[in-house]
């Protein structure tokens, strides 16, 4: 069980950096952009009272009045609605990957 658990941290800890280095690459942060111009036309019919993003982001939203917000990471954003907010938050993101892993590890035989 120690050798499982030593193999479980190995592999949760490399995948969470492989996606922590493609996420943070400042070339992603075109594509969220991108997704984020998207959202806001999604929600066309709302009103949106303000957009906050992470230091990369933030510089990648050229068409949107972005607001820095430094406890944002690099490239998640909050959009805020008058009703409603949609948020993107890579380390939630990572943390329920890291979990539903460890629960299919338990799973196996």
């Amino acid at each position: 069980m120690k050798r499982l658990k030593a193999i479980e941290r190995v592999i949760l800890s490399s995948l969470e950096e492989v996606l922590e280095f493609l996420f943070i690459n400042p070339k992603n942060s075109e594509f969220v952009a991108q997704k984020v111009g998207e959202l806001i036309k999604e929600f066309g019919g709302e009103e949106l009272v303000r957009v906050e993003a992470g230091r990369n982001l933030v510089k990648a939203l050229k068409g949107e009045e972005a607001e820095l917000n430094p406890s944002l990471g690099e490239n998640d954003f909050r959009l805020i609605f008058k009703e409603f907010s949609v948020e993107s938050s890579f380390r939630e993101k990572l943390n329920l990957l890291r979990e539903e892993i460890e629960r299919e590890i338990k799973k196996a035989p």
